[in-house]
């Protein structure tokens, strides 16, 4: 168990050689900006420092309550009005498993937080499969509308057979993508406020 931290409960560092990470039947709970983190690398540098072949299986990654700012100094109103919170935010993942995790209660302070699931920055091959979100803010987001420097967000990834129970900002989210395929999941919310069970914005060629 990884419980009341702050900032990153599990940091996956490229820049340190960090490759087939895997983390495997954690409690990850009460981190108030990202459960597992793969920071940004460098474009120039991507094939040999980018985050590869990591599992994440069997976890849980649970908030007690929405964030508030009081959890993190840095997530403040001229900030990210207290919202900068996810389960698994990696940039440039390549070949990555997320599977048969439960997500619940990961939500921002205004319940537009991050996606417990957030692949971008050029990410590829990945599967998020099998997974269950409850009551997160965001179920998966393959890319983000903030796009950054990279053309494509996540190229072939799948999102598969997960349960997205009550996620009001976005079930599944795909943005910037290419060849990437949503399929066969279950989302259920008759009452979400903004009616994006999933959500395909900008380019999501293929």
């Amino acid at each position: 168990t990884v419980s009341n931290v702050k900032w990153n409960a599990i940091k996956i560092n490229s820049d340190h050689g960090a490759r087939r990470v895997r983390v495997y039947d954690c409690v990850i709970r009460n981190v108030w900006q990202r459960g597992v983190k793969g920071p940004a690398v460098p474009a120039d540098r991507r094939e040999q420092l980018c985050p590869r072949d990591c599992r994440v299986e069997y976890c849980l990654f649970h908030n007690d309550r929405p964030k508030s700012f009081a959890d993190d100094e840095t997530d403040t109103a001229e900030t990210f009005n207290g919202n900068y919170v996810a389960g698994i935010d990696v940039m440039g993942a390549e070949g990555w498993v997320i599977s048969n995790n439960v997500f619940a209660g990961l939500q921002g302070r205004t319940r537009e937080g991050r996606a417990a699931v957030f692949l971008w920055r050029d990410s590829r091959n990945c599967v998020i499969e099998k997974n269950l979100f409850v009551d997160c803010d965001v179920g998966v987001a393959l890319g983000n509308p903030s796009r950054g420097p990279e053309p494509v967000h996540a190229t072939g990834c799948v999102v598969r057979d997960n349960l997205v129970l009550r996620c009001p900002e976005t079930g599944i989210l795909a943005c910037y993508t290419k060849d990437c395929e949503i399929a066969r999941n279950s989302i259920f919310y008759p009452d979400s406020r903004l009616r994006r069970l999933i959500w395909s914005q900008q380019t999501t060629d293929g």
